[in-house]
């Protein structure tokens, strides 16, 4: 069963209506029929699908969903948007999700894209926000550093003024897809005698710009997604600070939340067509003597991926009302992500115990089944509870924040 909808108190605090709108469902069947006239298979990727739930990179695709005007869903019109209900970015993600339609390229838009309306100067806008709704310009987010890791507040790279602006020293690491983005939001720090959570500055950098330098990182399959960016003496003019000097932290805040929420907020979908198509492979399918549906263990380790992704499901429509309702999430992003990207783990190793011997199978490999889709994500997946901040960093601020426990 999939649903989503209004998010309509019914009750009391916890009790949530997710009835569909006439508009929700307008917009589900307009997604469904975009995808039959543009099927994904179709579109060349340049980074294939990590298993996130939102599809590869193939920024053919996202060119395509640019014609739309979707990718700008909720921004206000003057700056190529929309101007829809924040509630509908999610129905066209989840539908997207579920068709595997590559998202991977302009997700990234969609994390920067907030930080521009809210703090952004009217040049900015003017400047960014139309282009990329158009997938004119595709945005990164460099932001994690090979000292810091999850601590962002670590963070060594320097900005030092220069004129009227600012010379970029440093390096970040693990950021998706910067070699083959236009620009990225990064964070430095401009004030180094300033507390940890002061002096950070975010820049708009253009990823062509003399001393950077973009090198792809071999994932642990072999796939290059991640990056490291190095910023060598890189000039960056003063109207390419966003937020204000000294107050990147917001921006920060609203990647992490880009991050953590809205990247895995179509797990549920994602993992249902998973779920789907081991289900149809096991009905298919004969081990030995018995058919793989016949399997007491299979059956158990299915059903309970079914009650799994109707979990994640549910939380992930708690958290995407709340922010629908104008409320700052505080732990329950948290609590998404964890399951969610735990979740994608537990579907890889149920799918890798249905498949067996044959699971094994290097994408390569003509016999391998799901052309070694499951194989690529139970490699992959671990990973995903360290991207975006580690599950126990998750766990610590559900703990605190969430169930108000003291700090150990």
């Amino acid at each position: 069963m999939r649903m989503v909808g209004r998010c309509n108190r019914i009750g009391g605090d916890n009790i949530m209506d997710f009835a569909f709108s006439p508009e929700q469902d307008q917009l589900r069947a307009e997604v469904r029929s975009f995808v039959r006239k543009n099927p994904p298979e179709r579109f060349p990727c340049q980074i294939q699908d990590e298993g996130y739930g939102f599809g590869g990179w193939s920024r053919e695709y996202t060119r395509a969903l640019g014609a739309t005007g979707w990718l700008a869903l909720t921004w206000p019109q003057k700056f190529g948007g929309l101007g829809r209900p924040l509630r509908d970015r999610f129905v066209l993600l989840d539908e997207l999700a579920y068709h595997r339609a590559p998202q991977m390229a302009h997700f990234f838009n969609d994390s920067v894209g907030p930080s521009f309306l809210v703090h952004g100067t009217e040049e900015q806008r003017q400047r960014f926000l139309p282009a990329m709704a158009r997938a004119e310009l595709l945005f990164c987010t460099p932001m994690s550093e090979p000292n810091a890791g999850s601590d962002l507040l670590g963070l060594q790279t320097r900005a030092i003024p220069q004129g009227d602006g600012f010379v970029l020293r440093g390096q970040k690491v693990w950021s998706t897809g910067a070699f083959l983005s236009d620009w990225g939001m990064t964070l430095a720090r401009t004030d180094p005698e300033a507390p940890r959570h002061q002096g950070i500055t975010a820049f708009l950098v253009d990823l062509r710009s003399p001393g950077v330098t973009v090198r792809p990182i071999a994932d642990g399959s072999g796939h290059l997604s991640f990056t490291e960016v190095f910023y060598d003496d890189v000039k960056v003019p003063g109207e390419n600070v966003l937020g204000g000097i000294n107050r990147g932290i917001p921006m920060m805040f609203d990647a992490l939340e880009g991050d953590r929420l809205w990247a895995r907020c179509v797990r549920a979908s994602g993992s249902q067509r998973d779920l789907e198509d081991l289900i149809a492979y096991a009905r298919q399918t004969d081990q030995g003597r018995e058919a793989l549906r016949h399997n007491p263990t299979l059956r158990h380790s299915l059903a309970n991926m079914a009650v799994e992704i109707h979990v994640c499901r549910l939380l992930t429509y708690r958290a995407v009302c709340l922010i629908d309702q104008g409320k700052t999430l505080v732990h329950e992003a948290s609590i998404m992500k964890t399951f969610a990207d735990e979740l994608g783990q537990r579907m890889a190793q149920v799918a890798m115990q249905l498949l067996g011997a044959h699971g094994l199978l290097a994408q390569e490999s003509r016999r391998a089944p799901f052309n070694g889709r499951f194989a690529y994500q139970f490699v992959f997946r671990p990973g995903l509870t360290i991207a975006g901040g580690t599950s126990e960093i998750q766990r610590s601020t559900i703990a605190t924040r969430g169930l108000g426990l003291p700090r150990g």
